[in-house]
């Protein structure tokens, strides 16, 4: 069974609502047990029914025959789907509605079926209602693209608070959280020991534009569990990647840089491309800017090959080798969704850039420190035996505050500004709130920690193939570490090994999955191309409620149409518009 936590009613509120179902119900009288549940008397089922019950309070009990049957009591056990409840006479089904009501449903014989019919749409009054206020302030309503909702439709919930593995909308509606504010809440939200760090820290003063001691301690720490040799704190992915490519131009000389479609590495408009053919084209030659305001010229430098094509990056290195300053790639990337690299990519690229003198970016904005305590390059480059020459960080490393990094070979970060000509700067970079929060959350991500991830991470990846193929949906679950994404492919795709596979989708069957997901209380990323995010919060009773909505959410996209002329919409893929690896 899933859950949802509830408030208690008052007297006065519980023994109204008693009152009012009374009077519509009166062969199933209801009455109030103490001041915070409400219960349902056993009657005779001769029929399958259906109907709602309003209610005041947010706690619930279900009991027969003056005996408890189910009680919702416990914070992590209220049922969050149709459920047989074993009586003598008569079984209900029930769901949380919200916060102001429940249903009660499918009362039945024994031992009949309990009736498939869904959950009802939590109520997002108050959510649509600051939608509305933030879109006269804010560009389509939000700070960041995908929070609009506009790839699955519908309202976009507005968080109020959030816990361990559980976000509360200002509807008062409960979810548990499968984005973790895409990748940085490892350990959950709110915890504890991060929160007494953080307010300490900001007793002491939230800004003061000078060194600090945490920003010198979580350098350190960043510089043990990685191969850097120095790194420099900057407040995001965008800045941390736009930094390292300035500074790769300014070591090799060079001003070409080579990326991969699907790749997102922030907002820098020279990595804004997208690629204008099957393999690598010089920008100015065969294509646009991946998004209007960005000028052609900005991206002639940027040539943007296939993800894990071999071939390409053989191709574009020995017509172009020797003008290359930089190759940047996500280390594993996870904004078309999660593809993982082909055994030996990751080698081959570092190794193709070091014969050709060009520099070997590594984007572990979204990897670093998340699918392990070293991030990808624990995956790979520790195993096989190489090195990028710079690493871009984030998320995970702000411990949930505006945080990032990028580092590298020393004598490649001694050309960074003071100690060398390359200019970088930031007002708030190394803000000790901030990297305290980061610190905190590193020094506190134990091996254990990974280990109880990883393992949630291969259980859900099982219940989401088991549902959908249940439902005869075709998918491909892809991961990386405890990263994954379900694909919502045509019949016949076995695997997603780059953007054009990616793209081709069927979102249509990934918005309604999405939104059988929500209604029953799963808070998933809302775009078809984005990872599913653990956190070591994830008790049993989050994953039970994951694992419970799953089949109806299967159902949901099985029973979506087929595009009757269109191919499968792909508009909510973009190497520019996710969440991704450098808000």
């Amino acid at each position: 069974m899933g859950h949802t936590a509830h408030q208690h009613p008052t007297a006065t509120a519980g023994t109204a609502v008693a009152a009012m179902v009374e009077r519509r119900f009166g062969s199933c009288p209801l009455s109030l047990v103490g001041n915070s549940f409400i219960k349902v008397c056993g009657r005779t089922c001769t029929s399958h029914d259906e109907f709602v019950m309003g209610s005041a309070g947010l706690s619930w009990e279900v009991v027969q025959r003056q005996q408890p049957v189910a009680v919702g009591r416990h914070p992590t056990r209220a049922l969050q789907r149709p459920e047989r409840m074993t009586s003598d006479a008569c079984r209900y089904a029930v769901w949380p509605l919200s916060r102001t009501g429940f249903v009660v449903g499918s009362a039945l014989r024994d031992n009949d079926r309990v009736n498939p019919a869904r959950p009802p749409h939590p109520d997002t009054t108050a959510s649509a209602r600051l939608f509305a206020r933030a879109q006269a302030v804010t560009p389509g309503g939000v700070n960041s693209p995908v929070r609009s909702f506009n790839s699955v439709g519908g309202t976009p919930r507005f968080i109020e608070s959030a816990r361990g593995a559980y976000l509360r909308d200002v509807d008062g509606n409960e979810y548990v959280d499968l984005v973790c504010s895409w990748g940085p809440m490892l350990l959950g939200h709110a915890h504890p020991e991060v929160l007494a760090a953080v307010s300490e820290a900001a007793a002491r003063g939230t800004s003061y534009g000078t060194p600090t001691r945490p920003e010198v301690e979580l350098a350190e720490e960043i510089v043990d569990r990685t191969p850097i040799d120095q790194v420099r704190l900057v407040s995001s992915g965008t800045e941390a990647t736009m930094s390292a490519i300035r500074l790769a131009r300014g070591f090799t000389g060079r001003e070409l840089i080579v990326k991969f479609a699907g790749c997102y590495h922030g907002h820098v408009d020279s990595l804004l491309a997208e690629a204008g053919s099957g393999l690598a084209t010089l920008r100015d030659a065969h294509s646009v800017p991946g998004t209007p305001g960005v000028p052609a010229a900005s991206i002639a430098a940027t040539l943007v090959l296939p993800y894990n094509d071999v071939d390409a990056v053989r191709e574009v290195f020995a017509e172009h080798g020797d003008e290359i300053a930089c190759l940047i790639t996500e280390a594993a990337p996870g904004n078309m969704g999660v593809v993982p690299p082909q055994p030996g990519f990751n080698q081959f690229l570092s190794e193709t850039c070091a014969r050709h003198g060009a520099l070997f970016i590594s984007d572990e904005v979204m990897t670093g420190f998340r699918v392990t305590g070293s991030g990808q390059y624990a995956r790979d480059g520790a195993r096989e035996g190489w090195q990028p020459d710079l690493l871009t960080f984030g998320k995970v490393m702000g411990g949930g505050f505006p945080a990032a990094a990028f580092g590298g070979r020393r004598d490649v970060m001694a050309l960074l500004s003071p100690a060398g000509p390359v200019y970088q700067a930031g007002t708030l970079s190394g803000n000790p709130v901030a990297t305290t929060a980061g610190l905190t959350t590193l020094r506190l991500a134990t091996d254990d920690v990974y280990a109880k991830i990883d393992k949630m991470s291969l259980v859900l990846q099982d219940a989401a193939a088991s549902a959908l193929e249940e439902a005869g949906v075709p998918h491909v679950i892809s991961s990386n570490g405890n990263m994954f994404s379900v694909f919502f492919v045509e019949e016949g795709v076995m695997s997603v090994q780059n953007f054009e596979v990616a793209s081709r989708q069927r979102t249509d069957r990934f918005k309604a999955f999405f939104h059988s997901m929500l209604d029953q209380g799963v808070y998933l990323p809302p775009s078809a191309f984005e990872a599913w995010f653990l956190s070591s919060a994830h008790d049993d009773g989050a994953m039970d409620r994951i694992v419970s909505a799953l089949p109806a959410a299967a159902r949901a996209a099985a029973e979506t149409p087929a595009p009757a002329d269109a191919p499968p919409d792909a508009s909510t893929a973009s190497t520019a518009s996710p969440e991704g690896s450098s808000t």
